[in-house]
């Protein structure tokens, strides 16, 4: 017969008394994200509204661009081409 446990032992790993402390980014000069992050404060990105009824050319538009520009990766594959 099946017998099933129900006490557990863990064993978790020890926190050292130390806090974790993160390092820097070495070379940001290329990194696209920071470069954004670090200029948002500029152009505050944080003023959305909801519509009922979405500019579906806007967003046909984004999509298309975000899709050419994936296209130009080296390493993109499209299943279409088969």
């Amino acid at each position: 017969m099946l017998h099933l446990k129900t006490h557990h032992s863990l064993q978790l790993p020890s926190l050292s008394s130390h806090p974790m402390q993160l390092s820097t980014v070495a070379n940001d000069d290329d990194d696209e994200l920071i470069t954004a992050i670090n200029g948002d404060p500029v152009q505050h990105d944080d003023a959305w509204t909801l519509e009922e009824t979405p500019n579906t050319q806007q967003l046909d538009s984004f999509w298309s661009g975000v899709e050419k520009d994936l296209e130009k990766d080296p390493t993109w594959f499209s299943f279409d081409e088969d």
